[in-house]
């Protein structure tokens, strides 16, 4: 199985952080590929897959966010498209939908 790249960073569970690290990557013309985020005592700790991680660790470091690295086994699962009714496919139905990175 393929190894990733995972970057885990630990911060306040607030409005508006996730906002402002998303913002700090966009600028960085970094994709997010995959995203795990978990809350305890006020604390969160996000775990996130980017397209270009040396670009995304300088914008993490310029917008002072703290994080550690993690080696991470990544898999991508293709949607199966079903047999639908003779309307077709919905709309929101999982073959509408892009390939899934799976960390």
């Amino acid at each position: 199985m393929p190894k990733t790249t995972q970057l885990v960073l630990t911060l306040r569970s607030k409005t508006g952080v996730l906002a402002g690290i998303s913002r700090a990557l966009a600028d960085a013309k970094v994709n997010i590929l995959s995203l795990s985020a978990a809350e305890a005592a006020g604390r969160g700790k996000i775990r996130i897959v980017v397209n270009k991680p040396t670009l995304a660790k300088r914008a993490l470091r310029k917008a002072r966010v703290r994080f550690v690295e993690e080696v991470a086994f990544a898999k991508r699962l293709s949607n199966t498209r079903r047999p639908r009714d003779a309307a077709g496919p919905r709309s929101s139905s999982p073959s509408a939908m892009p390939p899934r990175l799976v960390v």
